[in-house]
């Protein structure tokens, strides 16, 4: 009888056991996950700029999120952003959606995403301004019903966070940021997100001893990267293999960050670097300037230096030059010189982005 009493316990809490172990298990097993890449893909913007956010939310789960939804925790200290500067449409894999998000500028950040199947995903670009300077964070929010991490699968209304860093500030006890944000506060630099297509990406413009050029890129389309740097070291790009005019190069380097290297045939990226008077040689003129051009392939790598020379006399107002000799791009790169006061000004038209500077 004893012994029957001891197999029954022992059986009991065996059985438990088997109960308690599955649950466990999957419990600690999250269905959904975040995967944000910040834009600029380097994460470095000027204080006071839009930082982009490429936001996947990927239901990893063996079952259905019934009711997914994306915001910033409004009960977070410090702060959320309190509206976008952007919000991009919403793109699934592994199947069809129709979900929404309030517009850029109509109050916090809100997508209803609907239904999240299992093994499927959906993603939305948004972005934020920036502070003027110091660190701090921020959580973007995801909210479901269904496949969520907390319960094993059984929970109705839990939240997952992703932590935005900015300038290395970070929650207590700290978490793994989903993205990092460094602010570059130097007067060379300029830009970020760019919310809107034409939206002009200019650093200082005042000139002097300290500061002998200065540029500008007009956005050439919304939702992008776009960043402009000059003050580089004279060794930041090579230009040797385009000969006397290397050896004739003035003003600065300048870094340009468009959309990644994306090129724009049909429109062209307009870029204007402007150069301070005494510091341009004399064999420099309106007429003999041209432009070295060292191009960034999209995956960070450089291209081979080239010069431009051809002038966009076809198309006065500016834009790629519409009759250069390539016939088989929309419009040649082009260049515009003309004198600023006492100072060079150069308008070129790029077909994508990189290291640019002036030669003669």
């Amino acid at each position: 009888m004893t012994r029957f009493r001891m197999f029954k316990a022992t059986a009991a809490a065996l059985l438990a056991l088997a109960l308690i172990g599955p649950t466990g298990v999957s419990a600690g097993t999250p269905g959904w996950k975040f995967y944000i890449t910040p834009i600029p893909a380097d994460g470095i913007v000027a204080p006071n700029a839009s930082a982009g956010f490429v936001i996947k939310i990927a239901n990893e789960g063996r079952s259905n999120i019934s009711a997914l939804f994306l915001d910033t925790d409004p009960n977070a200290l410090p702060p959320s952003p309190v509206s976008p500067t952007y919000v991009g449409p919403i793109s699934y894999t592994n199947q069809v959606g129709a979900g929404f998000c309030h517009a850029a500028g109509d109050g916090p950040l809100f997508c209803d995403f609907g239904n999240l199947v299992a093994g499927a995903s959906v993603t939305v670009t948004v972005a934020f301004q920036m502070p003027a300077s110091g660190s701090t964070f921020f959580n973007l929010r995801a909210l479901g019903n269904g496949n969520t991490p907390s319960d094993g699968g059984t929970s109705h209304g839990d939240a997952l966070k992703a932590l935005i860093s900015i300038n290395g500030g970070n929650s207590h006890p700290p978490v793994t940021p989903a993205a990092s944000i460094t602010l570059n506060a130097s007067k060379n630099f300029a830009g970020g997100f760019s919310p809107d297509d034409d939206t002009v990406v200019a650093n200082d413009p005042n000139l002097g001893p300290k500061n002998i050029q200065s540029g500008q890129i007009a956005s050439p389309a919304g939702g992008i990267a776009v960043t402009l740097e000059d003050g580089l070291a004279d060794t930041a790009f090579s230009c040797t293999t385009v000969g006397i005019t290397c050896t004739h190069r003035f003003g600065e380097w300048a870094r340009l960050n468009v959309a990644n290297g994306t090129k724009f045939e049909a429109t062209g990226i307009h870029v204007t670097i402007i150069v301070l008077g005494n510091k341009v040689p004399s064999g420099a003129t309106v007429d003999t300037i041209v432009l070295i051009h060292v191009p960034t392939n999209p995956d960070g790598t450089l291209g081979t230096p080239y010069v431009i020379s051809n002038r966009c006399d076809n198309n006065p107002g500016g834009g790629l030059d519409p009759d250069g000799p390539d016939s088989d791009l929309l419009g040649d790169e082009c260049i515009l010189v003309t004198q600023d006061g006492k100072n060079i000004r150069v308008d070129a038209w790029f077909l994508s982005n990189g290291g640019a500077r002036t030669g003669y």
